[in-house]
C-alpha cells in the first residue's frame, strides 16, 4: 500500500494525542505500507513546524516505517508515478475533493 497524507496550510499544528496516534497508525500499518509520504502544502512557519514533528515521528519510528516529506502535489504524484501507481484517479479525486484545482485556460 501506498500512503501520502495532505497536510493543508491552513491545517492547525497538531497535538499530542495527535502525534501519538500518527506514530501508533505508522507502527500498526508497517507490514502493508510499501512508502508513505506526508505532502506538507505553503511554505509558512507553520509547514515549518510540521516538518519538524514528522521528522520527530520519523525518528521516533526509526527505519520502520519511514515516511517522507513532499511540498507539493506534484512531487507526490511523481513519487507515487516512481512506484508505479498509477495517477490519473488519484488526480480526479484529489479535483473531486478541490485539493488539486484543475488549471484554468
Amino acid at each position: 500500500m501506498l500512503l501520502a497524507a495532505i497536510v493543508g496550510g491552513d491545517c492547525p499544528v497538531f497535538d499530542t494525542a495527535t502525534r501519538k496516534a500518527l506514530a501508533t497508525f505508522f507502527d500498526e500499518s508497517e507490514s502493508v505500507l510499501e512508502a508513505s509520504w506526508t505532502v506538507l502544502l505553503g511554505h509558512t512557519l507553520r509547514q515549518s513546524m510540521f516538518r519538524s514533528i514528522f521528522a520527530g515521528i520519523n525518528l521516533l519510528m526509526g527505519r520502520r516505517a519511514q515516511n517522507d516529506t513532499l511540498g507539493s502535489i506534484d512531487a507526490m504524484l511523481d513519487a507515487f508515478t516512481d512506484k508505479g501507481a498509477p495517477v490519473e484517479g488519484l488526480v480526479d479525486s484529489l479535483e473531486q475533493a478541490q485539493v488539486l484545482v484543475p488549471e484554468q485556460d
